[in-house]
């Protein structure tokens, strides 16, 4: 998610386009960030769960979900 943020932020440099005054690039690079925090975010938290609610099939459920949903 970084490294696409990091190309959808050179491409709004590069690319003038707008939709209503703002640049077509920024939504893409604003969702892919916050996408990426909110999973940087996410396992920091499940990192700090007791072994076995971590290792649960609950967390895994969500994590996966995180990863397919961000990926």
């Amino acid at each position: 998610m970084l490294a696409l943020s990091s190309l959808k932020l050179g491409l709004s440099l590069a690319d003038e386009r707008t939709i209503r005054d703002v640049g077509i690039w920024s939504k893409p690079f604003k969702f892919m960030l916050s996408s990426a925090l909110f999973a940087a975010t996410m396992a920091w938290f499940i990192g700090l769960l007791p072994d076995g609610v971590r290792t649960g099939r609950t967390t895994r459920a969500l994590a996966w979900t995180v990863i397919v949903s961000c990926g």
